[in-house]
């Protein structure tokens, strides 16, 4: 106890314990408030989850009843899919758009059949007066009749008829309404006539009258006489325009019978115009297009099969470049038609005549037109096979390119144990050929010579 600073340790110890159990004491104050505050939080968060677990549960029966109604309403739908009359919604557009068409339609309809109703109705009460003008004119008609009847009955008394049938049965025995008419004109002619001669007679004894007043009578009979030739003079006249009446109703119906007759010799012209038409087109004799006959027109649908093999060969040879295209018709009138050929340039989209086309490009036509030739003979030919082929000399025609072209179509013909010979002088073929029968000429003359390569 009295070593020098003992109680000092020992105090400043004691410090530190109090210190340490000050901050003890601090800090477990501390953890009781804030397990107190914790508590209360605990609490808290305890009745919060117990109206989450409520509301969770009201969330979940309501959850149950939308499952529910789900169901339900799925089912319903399925029913009522089941009551449609349409698989797809789209069906259904094109059905009701097709309705409302129709109702449009019928819209139209029933607007032309008022329009239609309307024009009727108008028409109807413009008949209607009309029907009742002539129902009120119908008085005046029926005494104008009476009054003709009555002038009719008057004219036939005055003329010594009896009746109207005595009057018809005085007309001479005529049939047809035609020359009927033409001997009534000329009986009304004659008629008009003699009242015209009477009235200038009235009037030529009326101014004869006069002339000779104060003078003494002259002897009648010269005047009988005269009267009587120019009385037969009239008569005659009246039988000659009755006999030139009687010739121009022969010459009328001898024209209508003429005019009759070129109708019908027109229509049988015309008959007879494609009737030979026809014939000139089935024989082949003329044509806007040229001469096509039966054989010609069969031929040519061979013809097209050639060609068609014939252009499988030309694109490769030519690159794709061009096409032979089958042309019916000729370019004169006069000319063979049916098998005529032009070539269509595809890179610039022109159709020409075959015979523009340059050497190089000839040759290569020929040549797939001989190989389309053979396949279609070989198609028509029951399957048999050509196993030969020779080719003369035209290859020195073509640049390099299209001699590979042609050298590649070359050697596809001799798949399948095919011989194709080729007579040529072009280096570049030759050199491509392993197999070679090459012919030497010299003073004493030609040898032949195999290689193989």
């Amino acid at each position: 106890l009295i070593a020098p600073g003992f109680l000092d340790g020992i105090q400043a110890e004691l410090a530190q314990t109090l210190a340490a159990q000050k901050a003890a004491s601090d800090a477990a104050k501390k953890k009781v408030d804030r397990r107190g505050k914790l508590v209360e939080e605990e609490e808290t968060n305890r009745q919060k989850q117990k109206e989450l677990d409520k509301e969770l549960k009201g969330k979940d029966d309501e959850l149950q009843n939308l499952e529910k109604n789900m169901a339900g309403l799925e089912s319903r739908i399925e029913q009522i899919k089941k009551q449609l009359r349409y698989e797809s919604e789209s069906e259904a557009e094109k059905v009701l758009q097709s309705l409302k068409e129709k109702i449009e339609s019928l819209e139209r309809g029933m607007e032309a059949h008022i329009k239609n109703r309307d024009a009727a109705k108008g028409k109807a009460d413009k008949t209607d007066g009309a029907v009742k003008q002539l129902e009120e004119q119908i008085p005046g008609k029926r005494t104008a009749l009476e009054n003709a009847q009555s002038a009719l009955a008057d004219s036939l008394g005055e003329n010594g008829f009896a009746c109207y049938e005595d009057y018809l049965a005085a007309l001479p025995p005529v049939t047809g309404d035609a020359q009927r008419e033409n001997w009534l004109k000329a009986q009304n002619a004659a008629i008009v006539n003699y009242k015209n001669d009477v009235e200038n007679t009235a009037k030529r004894v009326k101014e004869l009258s006069g002339q000779t007043e104060g003078k003494t009578e002259t002897d009648l009979r010269e005047l009988t006489s005269r009267l009587e030739e120019a009385t037969d003079a009239q008569e005659k006249a009246a039988d000659a325009e009755k006999q030139h009446d009687k010739l121009l109703s022969g010459h009328r119906n001898v024209l209508d019978i003429v005019t009759h007759a070129r109708q019908e010799l027109a229509g049988m012209e015309r008959a007879f115009q494609r009737i030979e038409r026809l014939s000139s087109f089935a024989a082949g004799t003329s044509g806007a297009g040229g001469k096509l006959s039966f054989d010609r027109y069969v031929m040519g649908a061979i013809f097209r099969e050639v060609l068609e093999m014939a252009n499988r060969r030309l694109n490769i040879m030519t690159g794709g470049r061009f096409e032979l295209i089958h042309v019916m018709e000729a370019d004169r009138s006069n000319a063979a038609a049916g098998l005529e050929m032009e070539v269509r340039d595809l890179f610039t989209g022109k159709q020409r005549p075959s015979a523009s086309i340059s050497g190089g490009e000839g040759f290569m036509v020929s040549l797939a037109l001989a190989l389309g030739l053979s396949d279609v003979v070989q198609n028509h030919a029951g399957g048999q096979k050509l196993d030969t082929l020779f080719i003369d000399e035209g290859f020195g025609t073509l640049d390099e390119g299209k001699l590979d072209n042609v050298i590649q179509v070359l050697q596809q013909l001799t798949e399948g144990n095919r011989l194709v010979g080729i007579i040529s002088h072009v280096d570049k073929l030759e050199e491509s050929i392993p197999q070679k029968l090459r012919v030497n000429s010299s003073d004493r003359g030609s040898t032949i010579e195999m290689e193989f390569s």
